[in-house]
């Protein structure tokens, strides 16, 4: 390998380089002059000259979560809904809120939290059914409106023995 340059033709341009091999002195007052580096220059007309917004782009099309502020008329209107037997969810979905803070503004009036998740004796055994037929927790949740993991934690609740999944080894 030849490091200094003597077994090749360079350029002329690095003639000057080869010329101080290794042994030249590293004085950082007699290093050759650096190139000025290139400039960037922006087409005419373009709209965005402001610093950093080439890296840092508005934030105009962002996906950010609105804050959903509820005026006290709205939260009385909100906890009567709740009061009167409606659905978190549905109660949610009215005023544009996550069911999260709608139980939260139930816990901060200090009301008694609803078992919305409780079935009826008529639904635990028609879903109960539906299983022991031999639907999988999946297709039992998709007919009555919930996830597999409810139905599964519904069953366990309610004592409702529960299969094995496919191909999981014995327990």
């Amino acid at each position: 390998m030849d490091l200094k340059g003597q077994l090749s033709n360079p350029p002329g341009k690095l003639e000057t380089f080869a010329a101080l091999g290794s042994r030249a002195p590293r004085d950082p007052r007699t290093s050759p002059a650096k190139a000025p580096a290139p400039t960037i220059r922006e087409p005419a007309g373009d709209a965005r000259k402001e610093k950093g917004q080439h890296s840092n782009p508005s934030r105009s099309g962002s996906t950010r979560q609105v804050q959903r502020r509820l005026r006290p008329s709205e939260i009385d209107q909100l906890l009567a809904a709740y009061l009167a037997g409606d659905l978190v969810r549905d109660i949610a979905a009215r005023f544009g809120l996550s069911r999260t803070t709608v139980i939260g503004h139930v816990t901060r009036r200090g009301l008694p939290h609803r078992a919305d998740n409780d079935w009826t004796p008529d639904e635990l055994a028609a879903a109960a059914s539906l299983y022991a037929a031999g639907h999988s927790l999946a297709e039992v949740g998709l007919r009555l409106g919930v996830n597999a993991s409810t139905v599964a934690n519904r069953f366990r609740n309610a004592g409702t023995p529960i299969r094995r999944r496919r191909g999981w080894p014995p327990t």
